[in-house]
């Protein structure tokens, strides 16, 4: 399913009665069609048609079912990927939040950002060092600002490739999906807006940046 498509069932009042009603009435739309087709064809081809359907629908549905399996597999990893690595979790959620504190120039911000968390994983010992959102350790340095001050270069690229995860497809469809779990059951239905993912904001700034923040305010 396409996100737009994903967007459009989640913004649809009912979603789950809506669907099943749309389905009931194709089918039976379906079946009083087949049953004209069947009589001018002759007597017994109503039924053939009818069970022509529906190993049509069933093969459709597993089909539909298999695929879905795949794409969950691979959004899954995609989404333990950036889980799985401090620095981007931290960089990601905060773009993705304040999408106007990113792109060109903003590099200085994002990076006082990072040192401001950890300082404050540090005081509150709340995480031990393999969870900090630490710079890379290619970089040499102790915090954020010292990388953007000796290695400027590798630092932008990082943050930009950061944000181009934000971006993608991929980290729209988990934003999207998160409103959907959040959505049931019951209670009132969450609509994902655009503005309400932030992304507007990410395509009108000229140049890329970085990533998340931190667990405990995603």
């Amino acid at each position: 399913m396409a996100i737009k498509d994903l967007v459009v069932l989640l913004n649809s009042p009912n979603t789950n009665a809506s669907a099943r009603h749309a389905l009931q009435k194709t089918w039976k739309a379906l079946e009083v069609a087949l049953e004209q087709v069947g009589s001018a064809l002759g007597t017994g081809r109503a039924d053939e048609l009818k069970r022509i359907l529906k190993i049509a629908l069933n093969l459709s549905r597993a089909k539909g079912a298999y695929e879905g399996l795949c794409e969950g597999r691979r959004l899954h990893k995609f989404e333990m990927n950036i889980r799985g690595n401090p620095a981007l979790w931290y960089l990601t959620n905060r773009i993705r939040k304040f999408p106007e504190g990113t792109g060109q120039g903003r590099d200085r911000e994002l990076c006082a950002y990072m040192d401001s968390q950890l300082m404050r994983l540090t005081t509150l010992r709340t995480v031990g060092k393999k969870d900090m959102p630490l710079p890379l350790e290619g970089w040499g340095v102790r915090t954020w600002t010292e990388a953007l001050a000796k290695s400027p270069s590798a630092v932008s690229k990082y943050i930009s490739q950061a944000r181009k995860k934000v971006l993608s497809e991929d980290y729209t469809f988990l934003l999207v999906w998160e409103k959907i779990g959040k959505s049931f059951p019951g209670g009132p239905r969450t609509k994902a807006e655009h503005r309400d993912l932030h992304l507007d904001k990410l395509y009108e700034v000229d140049e890329p940046i970085s990533h998340h923040e931190s667990r405990d305010t995603r």
